[in-house]
This record gives C-alpha cells, sequence and structure tokens, in this order.
C-alpha cells in the first residue's frame, strides 16, 4: 500500500467517529428534552393534585362549620318550642292501665302539663283572707293563701268573687254585682299547682247560661281538659297493688276510706275508696269506689257496715265486651243470699224499673241487720255516653231524697262515678240556688280523688243532663236572670 493510502485510512475512520458522536449528541438532546418535558409534565399534576386536596378540604371544613350551625339552630329552636309550651299549659289525658302485678305508676309529661304535687293530709279549714289596698280605686282585693292543711270543703254556691288575672297568686275582687249580672267565672292564673287551681276554679251557670253552654260542647270540652286530674303517684301500703283494680287509678290519701282493722296490719284497713263532699261542702256525702274485686268483696261490706252506708249505686255491668268489670257482690235473685266473710246479704225485694233496678238488701252482721237499698243503672253503653239522660236524671232525683253516705261505683270509680255524683251535685244546687257550677264541682270532687269523670264527653253529658233537669223546675220555665 502506498503511503497515500495510508493516509486516508485514518482520515476515514476519524470522520465516522465525529458522525457517531454528532448522533449520540443529537440521541441525548432529545432524550435530554423528553425528560425536562417529563419533570415540567409531573410538577403540573403535582400542582393540580395539591389544588385538590386544598379545594376539597375548605369545602369539607365549610360543610361542617354548616351542619354545626343547622344543629345549634335548631337545639335553640326546641328550646324555644319548649319554652312556648310551658307557657300555653297543654293537659294531657291520663290513662288506666290494666295490671295484676305491682307496677309503679308513671306519669307521662307533657310541654305544660299539670303537674301532680304531694299534699299533706289536710285538716283545718281555708287560711284567712287578708285585704289589699289597690292603686287603681277597684274594691278591695282579696289574696287568698294557700294553706298547708286541709281547707274546708269548697262551696260550690255563688260567691261572688271574680279573677283578678296576671299575677302568679290567686286574686279574687269582691264584688255586689246587680240582680242582672252574668254570674262569674273563677280561672286560676297558669302559674298555680293542681292543687290551688282545684281550690279556687270555678264557672257558675245561670239556668239560661246553662242551656246556652249544652249548644257550644267545643267550650266545654276546652275547659274540662284544663282541669288537673290530681292522681296520686303511689301509696305507700304494702300489697295495695293487690286489691286495685286497676294500677293507676289509686285513692287521695287525704280523703281515703280507712276500714277498722289491726294496726299492725295496714293492708286489712286498706279499700280503694274516697269520700266525696257534696253540695255545699256536704261532708262525706258520697264515697267513691272501684268495682269490688273477688279478693275484695268482704271489704266493700266491710265499708258498708263501718260507715252505716244506707244507699249503694252501681254504674256498670257485671260484663261489658267480654271483660269483667265487676265482681258479682250481691243476690242476683229474690231471697237468694251470698256470704262474704263474716256478712251475710240476702235479696229480699226487686224492684225493675226503666234503665236501672232497684234491690233491698238484708246485710247481716255478728247477729246485727240492717237494710241497704241497691240501685244499678246499667243501660250505660261501653265506651260512650247515654244518649237521653232522663232515666240517669230521675235515679240522681230519688237518691238525692236519702240520706248519705251514698256509695257510688263503676269498674275504676271515677268516670261514670263521677258523673253521677256531679249530676246528683248539680241537681241540688240548681233547686236551691237556681244556678249551677259544674266545673266547681268536677274540681272538688278531683280534689277529693284524682281523675272524677274521665272524657270530655262525659262532662258535656253532665251538662246536657243538667240542662235536661232544669227544664223541670218551676214548671218548666227557665229563669230569666244572668241572661
Amino acid at each position: 500500500m502506498s503511503a497515500r493510502s495510508h493516509h486516508r485510512i485514518p482520515q476515514s475512520i476519524t470522520g465516522l467517529d465525529d458522525a457517531g458522536m454528532d448522533l449520540q449528541a443529537a440521541q441525548l438532546s432529545t432524550r435530554a428534552g423528553q425528560e425536562v418535558h417529563s419533570t415540567a409534565t409531573l410538577s403540573w399534576l403535582d400542582w393540580q393534585l395539591s389544588l385538590f386536596i386544598a379545594l376539597c378540604a375548605i369545602a369539607g371544613a365549610i360543610l361542617f362549620t354548616y351542619l354545626i350551625l343547622l344543629w345549634l339552630r335548631k337545639q335553640m329552636s326546641r328550646e324555644k318550642d319548649a319554652e312556648d309550651g310551658d307557657r300555653r299549659g297543654l293537659v294531657e289525658e291520663g290513662t288506666v292501665c290494666h295490671s295484676e302485678k305491682p307496677t309503679k305508676s308513671t306519669k307521662v309529661s307533657v310541654e305544660g302539663q299539670w303537674v301532680h304535687q304531694p299534699t299533706v293530709k289536710p285538716s283545718v279549714s281555708v287560711q284567712s283572707v287578708r285585704p289589699v289596698t289597690q292603686a287603681t280605686g277597684l274594691p278591695e282585693v282579696m289574696s287568698v293563701a294557700t294553706p298547708e292543711r286541709r281547707p274546708e270543703p269548697i262551696r260550690i254556691k255563688a260567691k261572688g268573687l271574680l279573677e283578678r288575672r296576671g299575677s302568679s297568686a290567686s286574686l279574687t275582687i269582691e264584688l255586689a254585682p246587680p240582680p242582672e249580672s252574668p254570674p262569674h267565672v273563677v280561672t286560676p292564673t297558669r302559674e298555680c299547682t293542681a292543687e290551688e287551681f282545684l281550690l279556687s276554679a270555678g264557672n257558675v251557670l245561670s239556668r239560661s247560661q246553662l242551656k246556652k253552654a249544652v249548644s257550644d260542647p267545643s267550650s266545654l270540652h276546652k275547659e274540662f281538659w284544663e282541669v288537673p286530674l290530681n292522681f296520686p303517684e303511689e301509696l305507700d301500703i304494702c300489697g295495695s297493688w293487690s286489691k286495685n283494680r286497676y294500677c293507676s287509678v289509686l285513692p287521695n290519701p287525704q280523703s281515703r276510706v280507712v276500714l277498722p282493722g289491726s294496726s299492725d296490719d295496714p293492708l286489712s284497713s286498706y279499700i280503694n275508696a274516697n269520700f266525696i263532699r257534696g253540695y255545699d261542702g256536704e261532708d262525706a256525702r258520697y264515697i267513691a269506689t272501684q268495682g269490688p274485686l273477688a279478693q275484695t268483696v268482704a271489704d266493700f261490706w266491710k265499708m258498708v257496715w263501718s260507715e252505716k252506708v244506707p244507699v249503694v249505686v252501681m254504674m256498670t255491668k257485671l260484663h261489658e265486651a267480654a271483660k269483667t268489670k265487676c265482681e258479682a257482690y250481691f243476690p242476683l235473685d229474690k231471697n237468694s243470699r251470698i256470704q262474704a266473710g263474716p256478712f251475710t246479704i240476702t235479696a229480699t225485694s226487686i224492684d225493675t224499673r226503666d234503665g236501672y233496678t232497684v234491690r233491698d238488701l238484708e246485710l247481716r252482721f255478728e247477729g246485727e241487720r240492717r237494710h241497704v237499698q241497691h240501685y244499678w243503672y246499667d243501660s250505660w253503653p261501653d265506651h260512650a255516653v247515654p244518649e237521653v239522660a232522663d232515666t240517669l236524671v230521675s235515679l240522681a232525683a230519688e237518691v238525692n231524697t236519702l240520706p248519705g253516705p251514698v256509695v257510688v261505683h263503676c269498674s275504676a270509680g271515677i268516670g261514670r262515678t263521677g258523673c253521677f255524683i256531679a249530676l246528683a251535685t248539680g241537681m241540688t244546687q240548681l233547686l236551691r240556688d237556681g244556678n249551677v257550677d259544674v266545673l266547681g264541682i268536677l274540681c272538688q270532687m278531683r280534689y277529693d280523688r284524682g281523675g272524677m269523670v274521665q272524657t270530655a264527653e262525659q262532662y258535656e253529658f253532665v251538662h246536657r243532663a243538667l240542662c235536661l233537669y232544669e227544664q223541670t223546675l218551676d214548671g218548666g220555665k227557665s229563669s230569666s236572670v244572668g241572661d
């Protein structure tokens, strides 16, 4: 090989090396650009992800704050509704539960409900009334203080007292109304206790106003539901539950009938019964009690004997709607007899009348005999009121001519029993005073035995029955006083 050729070969090799270098440089440049682009893309994605997370956190915080504010608003709204409900003073209806085992009666709390408060056993008359001078020039104002002891029996007759409202105390104004002024209404304030309400409420109606009241049942129902039930919560007598037909219907302690018995055994002297005052506060005019149970028939006749009861009024059937309402505690047939503990009861005569039956019973105990008249009104419909009241008015008019105490019972001893006692007391008041205070009668009964007159329909029925009786007075001519 010549020297020239030898010289060209290295040059070719050197040229190929430069071209490879250029290619490698181009590849490195491309790869670097791709890496830069990839790095920029990753950086952009990381920034977007961080922004999205931040926005989600902000939205979550706003939503959480909104929910917190919504919850606080709802709580404030509930508190406000509760306060408004307390001002309205709503009344709930008591319910009766059936039980054969000892259960603790529970009171359902309703906003603004009248709450029963236990009372100390009363014994003497209402505390004296102090006059208070008013700057308005009105007559002397009486401030009636509620006593710790039992007041005198409430007088159902009109007293000429009007309520001065807007105060937490029971304030009344003594007025001397002219003959043509309408009877008054005494409505206790919302702040008073159940006992204060029952001792002071009243709505005296003239005979013409009684007719108007019957034509407005909604007002009567509203008036009825404002009256406290006054059920006692419990009795401190061990085992007394076994002698109660209904676990929530208990005798009020201050007027409870106590049977003669051993001081070592309080249960032997227990019976579910209360003394009920009559017209003008007549003491122990009635005894309201439950329908005897199989295990309390002897206790019933023991009460009749010890209290020298001449009349018994029964306001229920023995069975209603396949349920036992009362035990057969008396002979059903003439000249038949039954034995109740040490007492022997014999039916000497039976007189069947329109709507009720009259039995003459002979009661024997330890060689002594007594006669008891038994009136059985068995035409009261179950879970309703009678369509007509003439039969019951006739029965009440006859019982009003008899001496007391008069034992009245149905099944629980508060519903139909309360209706009959209210009717009989109202009829006496209409006859003697020319007006009637059914609300005052209801309050007086419930002070003596809680829950008397169970439904607004029963309360309306008492007004209708009294209106029917009013038409028989003065030859059927109603008094115009109070129009």
